[in-house]
């Protein structure tokens, strides 16, 4: 079973023990497993750039039971590969997806870029200020 919940091991193992026969002398008891082929595909990382884990496990989600004259045995199992497989996908709510809502990558590199060049402009600015009003001097020592 795959848990999108659980972000350490998202696939669970368990014995299920749904199936339940109840002998009878004159009657055989079948039933097929059909076993799944499943993948998953896991895109958990906050700062997305393409990567992804791919995750294959095989679950039993179909089981075929019928009953048959007695024919030598009571109860028979089969089991059986399903043709049809589940693709499982969780992609979690990353930084550039943030980003590409905000306005995009591009519009969001030019704001953090001006906001970075206001803020060093702005120090600039004072630096100039105070260097003039208190008329700083250096001192060379060598």
């Amino acid at each position: 079973m795959f848990d999108f919940n659980d972000f350490e091991d998202p696939i669970k193992t368990f014995v299920d023990d749904s199936i339940f026969f109840e002998l009878e002398s004159d009657r055989a008891k079948k039933v097929n497993f059909f076993t799944m082929k499943s993948e998953a595909e896991l895109e958990d990382d906050y700062l997305q750039l393409g990567q992804q884990e791919n995750l294959e496990f095989f679950n039993v989600q179909n089981m075929r039971e019928y009953e048959d004259k007695f024919g030598g045995s009571y109860i028979n199992f089969y089991i059986r590969y399903d043709s049809q497989y589940n693709i499982y996908e969780r992609k979690i709510y990353s930084i550039m997806d943030l980003l590409g809502d905000i306005g995009g990558l591009a519009e969001s590199l030019y704001i953090l870029g001006m906001l970075f060049v206001g803020f060093i402009s702005h120090r600039l600015f004072i630096s100039s200020i105070l260097r003039r009003v208190y008329q700083v001097r250096r001192l060379d020592l060598f």
